[in-house]
């Protein structure tokens, strides 16, 4: 009489293997969108600030405020001069414009209108939005 093992065949524990590569690279692809959609959120809702600061600048100064009267071209420099200029400088509770979000932004206006530009550190997104605080989206997907 022989008697039979109660562990795993190599086929079984293959399979098994096989099933769960595949749920973790499922999962990883969803990971990566929702940290990419998380960062364009971010950086929407900064763009929301820097509207509503302009809006209170224009409310105090008759104005609003602009780094170039032609469209801008986001880079790291023109994120700190926001900081600096409408969102207070850096504070005690830091930048709003972190290096987490991936987005350099940028504002452009004529004094009586304004835009604000963000553009992701890669070039494949690119936000606007306007004086009536309205967000487009271009390439981002």
């Amino acid at each position: 009489m022989t008697s039979r093992s109660s562990g795993f065949t190599l086929i079984e524990l293959l399979v098994v293997v096989a099933i769960l590569g595949i749920l973790s690279a499922v999962g990883v692809i969803a990971y990566s969108g929702y940290v990419k959609n998380a960062k364009i959120k971010s950086a929407e809702n900064v763009m929301q600030k820097i509207g509503l600061a302009n809006t209170e600048n224009y409310s105090d100064y008759g104005v609003y405020w602009a780094q170039s009267t032609s469209l801008c071209s986001p880079t790291e420099a023109t994120s700190e001069e926001i900081e600096e200029n409408l969102l207070g400088g850096v504070t005690s509770k830091g930048k709003f414009i972190t290096d987490d979000i991936n987005f350099y932004m940028c504002v452009w206006g004529d004094g009586t209108t304004f835009e604000v530009v963000a553009k992701s550190n890669d070039g494949n997104c690119t936000l606007k939005l306007n004086a009536d605080l309205g967000i487009t989206r271009a390439d981002c997907n």
